[in-house]
């Protein structure tokens, strides 16, 4: 048992969609929590919110079986600690707002809840002085007049969904002239439409939805290509903020440098390096935990982020967004396996971290 700690049940809590899907994307990764968790004393729980049974205060949920290295269905006490991992797909908002809030009632722990929209976070990190000088700045879409006021002043913008992940739903606009707008939408489409007809395109795409508009970067490049930086940042097992690893995301045809949508990974010191940006990784890592620990001020039950920064073609750092469901393949695809299992322990060890103040609380 690791470490001389108590064993605890740890409850990883998901969208109902990520247990009908066989736990897709994820498989990996959970499989190398169960694992690496029951060496440390550690029983990892997936469940939905449909999978509790408040009145006997227990879940059915999945229990890795290593023998027959498959996940099996299990009635369980409520665990001790909940890792939210929860991706709010559509309507089920409603339920896991309902399991939270009894968890808490509970006295159970979670770590890592949402934090809220890209809006929300870039108003709340405006207020930081150190943090401000690298925001691109950032409005909502309220309206025609002042989407027209941004693109001509910015001459290149970036559309994004408040609550958009994995890079889908972002759109590029770039005014060409005074009533051209080159329109971006996803990987190697491009449309060349007039101003109002832009308009009216974009108010259609985005019907329904809460939509931000951005300045474009300029950025540097890498290879001739446009690469950002994935820096994961997570808590140790004494709860103190810290950098996991970091890697580049290099972009293919499309309009971001999202892995879900076509980039790829390299190593972030070699992309860095080789750009020629006057930055160092340091520098990078600095700002990041800067970012996490302002963050987690307001909402402090953040454990984990996945913080986006791009270098512009005079290297300077800007920061994008923050992520709080961030991935680890990105640290296989680039053969840093030092970097991809400490990802996958350090939620463990947190979990160990929040049992043990719990019990000397009580």
């Amino acid at each position: 048992m690791g470490r001389g700690c108590e064993p605890i049940v740890l409850g990883m809590l998901v969208h109902p969609r990520t247990i009908r899907d066989n736990f897709r994307g994820n498989r990996l990764f959970f499989g190398q929590m169960a694992l690496l968790g029951k060496t440390m004393g550690i029983t990892l729980v997936i469940f939905s919110p449909n999978h509790v049974h408040w009145s006997r205060n227990e879940c059915k949920g999945y229990v890795f079986n290593s023998l027959r290295r498959r996940w099996i269905l299990r009635r369980t006490p409520l665990p001790d600690v909940v890792y939210d991992r929860f991706f709010p797909y559509d309507l089920q908002r409603a339920s896991v707002v309902t399991c939270r809030r009894a968890l808490r009632k509970r006295g159970i722990p979670i770590f890592n809840p949402p934090f809220g929209g890209k809006f929300s976070v870039y108003r709340r990190l405006l207020d930081d002085p150190f943090i401000a000088p690298h925001l691109p700045k950032t409005q909502l879409l309220t309206g025609e007049r002042e989407w027209s006021a941004c693109l001509a002043t910015w001459r290149s913008v970036y559309l994004k969904p408040d609550n958009g992940a994995k890079g889908l739903g972002i759109i590029r606009m770039s005014l060409r002239g005074k009533e051209e707008v080159l329109v971006e939408p996803t990987a190697g489409q491009r449309l060349q439409l007039r101003r109002k007809a832009a308009w009216h395109w974009l108010k259609g795409r985005t019907a329904g939805r809460r939509y931000l508009i951005q300045r474009a970067i300029e950025p540097a490049r890498w290879r001739e290509r446009i690469f950002d930086l994935r820096v994961l940042v997570q808590r140790r097992d004494c709860g103190e903020w810290a950098v996991t690893g970091g890697s580049a995301r290099v972009t293919g045809n499309g309009i971001t440098c999202n892995l879900h949508t076509g980039a790829s990974a390299a190593p972030l010191s070699l992309a860095l390096l080789e750009s020629g940006a006057a930055v160092k990784e340091e520098q990078v890592f600095a700002l990041a935990l800067h970012i996490a620990k302002v963050l987690s001020r307001l909402h402090p039950g953040l454990a984990e982020l996945g913080l986006d920064f791009l270098i512009d073609s005079k290297g300077k750092v800007w920061f994008l967004e923050a992520n709080s469901r961030p991935g680890r393949s990105v640290f296989s695809r680039i053969g840093d396996m030092g970097s991809r299992l400490t990802a996958v322990r350090r939620p463990l060890e947190y979990a160990q971290y929040l049992a043990r103040n719990v019990n000397k609380a009580g």
